[in-house]
């Protein structure tokens, strides 16, 4: 294991943050070493991070148990992020070229960092620039790489993905708590269809429909590049609320009903089942059905009008994909095909990548970490160390003595308790393995920097913001 790159990542979900450990198999699967998560609704909202403390805890948490898992230190992390700010911004640039000269990827580099910095001042932060195309001489064919071509015009057109700049102001705030190094940031829903949607799916036009709990996200693919992309602050959460209110009941039960019957009066079941709930209370499994059908057909008419906004209606030839955790609620797929007559709709949970849990217990199949998946698939640095055992002491028995009982004391000296003592100890070793971990990462960031220091490389939007955030931090403070 000392000798696999081991990715580590964090999602920022509504209901959950979660971590995961994971390295590439043999056969081009994942394996997943450790997966931890924890409820974020109190400390998360609609995506975005609203107490940065209570997150800065979550995350040190997990960091905790896959460092517990590894039996290693986690260096740096990777982040999956979203939230419901998140759009997409179409965006042009053109260059006349008079010198006869070919396009070149200088040529390209710029006119997408062009692109890309449009408005970078505003309210709005662009993350990432994506689905670039070029047009060369006003022609009617589109090309995603003109490298090459002799032309003496060139158009480009992209989809700039923007987020609200106070959300990226908070993301460093989290990590720097923790002490623990953020290398880079991805976003959820491009993480996420690599995992459901194939590129022959993507070339014939889908929409991709990721039901979360606080907020459902739409892409419309076409022609293998994505041309939409909007956040609608509704989500599967609100149906959890709506039985509570409706019902009279706690949290759990509600989630409960809402995973085991679902849209119920659309499977042709009886009319006047009942059940029992929890205080001692009868209700009809009819009510139960009006009351998800009510808030889930709000939600997927808003889908609908937002891929009918986005002007590809028509053209998506491969439908509908609807996945995440609200996508498990069961009919959906038939009430969606009912709504909008003429595209099919499926349900997609299980990734397309193979993947192995260490851990059956801790495996999800309710589609609710293909972001993490995603991130472990990439091919990314390392983000942990393996600290060497240090040899114990060796103690020497005299055999020749009588042996002596040792009442052992339940304080120390200075007044802690054999657990807390226990705990201490256990916590300074971690501290420890830290230290040697991160003096070793330096090392070989070192020797890395100087071999790489000649090789060009092009950064991501979204790193390229979190350094500046970061340097404005570091002034701040």
């Amino acid at each position: 294991m000392e000798n696999e790159k081991v990715i580590v990542a964090i999602e920022f979900g509504s209901s959950k943050i979660a971590g995961m450990a994971g390295v590439q198999a043999p056969d081009g699967g994942l394996k997943v070493l450790s997966y931890h998560e924890q409820p974020s609704s109190q400390f998360i909202h609609h995506g975005i991070v609203y107490n940065v403390t209570r997150t800065a805890e979550a995350i040190e948490n997990i960091r905790t148990k896959i460092e517990n898992d590894l039996d290693a230190a986690i260096t740096q992390v990777y982040v999956a992020s979203g939230g419901r700010s998140l759009r997409s911004v179409a965006a042009q640039a053109s260059r006349d070229i008079n010198d006869g000269s070919l396009v070149s990827l200088e040529l390209i580099d710029e006119m997408v960092d062009e692109m890309g910095l449009v408005n970078q001042e505003g309210e709005y932060a662009t993350v990432a620039v994506v689905s670039s195309e070029f047009v060369a001489d006003h022609k009617n064919q589109a090309e995603t790489d003109p490298v090459g071509i002799a032309c003496s015009h060139l158009d480009g057109y992209c989809q700039r993905i923007v987020i609200r700049r106070h959300y990226m102001d908070l993301l460093p705030q989290c990590f720097n708590a923790t002490n623990l190094e953020l290398v880079d940031g991805f976003l959820v829903p491009t993480l996420t269809v690599d995992q459901v949607v194939t590129p022959e799916e993507k070339r014939q036009g889908c929409a991709l429909v990721d039901y979360g709990a606080d907020t459902t996200t739409l892409q419309v693919y076409k022609n293998g590049l994505l041309r939409y992309l909007r956040v609608i602050p509704l989500g599967s959460e609100l149906i959890t609320k709506d039985l509570m209110s409706g019902l009279k009941i706690e949290h759990d039960e509600a989630e409960r009903l809402k995973r085991t019957y679902g849209l119920y009066n659309r499977t042709g079941a009886s009319d006047t089942e009942e059940i029992v709930l929890q205080n001692s209370e009868k209700v009809r499994l009819k009510e139960v059905g009006e009351i998800i059908e009510a808030r889930n057909e709000e939600i997927m008419v808003n889908v609908l009008a937002q891929i009918k906004a986005s002007g590809y209606m028509e053209q998506l030839f491969a439908g509908i994909v609807l996945t995440g955790g609200g996508s498990n609620l069961k009919m959906l797929a038939n009430m969606v095909k009912e709504k909008n007559p003429g595209h099919h709709a499926r349900v997609v949970t299980a990734p397309i990548t193979p993947v192995y849990w260490a851990d059956t217990y801790s495996q999800k199949t309710d589609g609710t970490c293909l972001a993490l998946l995603s991130i472990m698939k990439k091919d990314l640095d390392n983000c942990v160390e393996y600290v060497a055992a240090e040899e114990p002491e060796q103690v020497e028995i005299a055999f020749s003595e009588e042996p002596k009982m040792v009442q052992g004391n339940l304080f120390t000296d200075e007044g802690e308790s054999a657990q807390e003592e226990r705990d201490r100890k256990k916590k300074e070793q971690q501290e420890e393995k830290r230290r040697k971990a991160y003096e070793e990462k330096l090392r070989k960031k070192a020797e890395k920097a100087a071999r790489e220091a000649q090789k060009p490389k092009r950064e991501s939007m979204f790193k390229v913001l979190l350094g500046k955030l970061n340097s404005f931090v570091d002034e701040v403070q």
